[in-house]
C-alpha cells in the first residue's frame, strides 16, 4: 500500500509547478495500491481553499477541482472493504 498525501491530490488536480510530473507519476501507480486518509477530504478543500483566497482558483474552478476529487476517494474507499 502507498499513502497518497494530500498534496498529491492537489497538484494532480489544479495547476501547479508540478503537475505534469505528479500526473505522470500517479498514471503509472496501480490504484489498488494507493490509499488516501480520512483526513484527506478536509485538508483538500483547505488547500483549495487557500488557492481561492490567493486567486490561483476562482470559486468556479474550487466547484470543478471538488467534484474531480470523488473518483479518487471512492476509489480508495472501494479499495479498503
Amino acid at each position: 500500500m502507498l499513502y497518497l498525501d494530500t498534496s498529491v491530490l492537489v497538484s494532480t488536480l489544479t495547476n501547479e509547478a508540478d503537475t505534469s510530473m505528479v500526473q505522470t507519476w500517479l498514471s503509472c501507480q496501480n490504484v489498488r495500491d494507493l490509499v488516501i486518509s480520512d483526513w484527506l477530504v478536509t485538508e483538500f478543500s483547505s488547500a483549495l481553499s487557500v488557492q481561492m483566497r490567493t486567486g490561483q482558483l476562482s470559486v468556479a474552478g474550487v466547484a470543478l477541482v471538488s467534484m474531480a476529487l470523488e473518483p479518487h476517494v471512492e476509489i480508495s474507499l472501494a479499495g479498503r472493504s
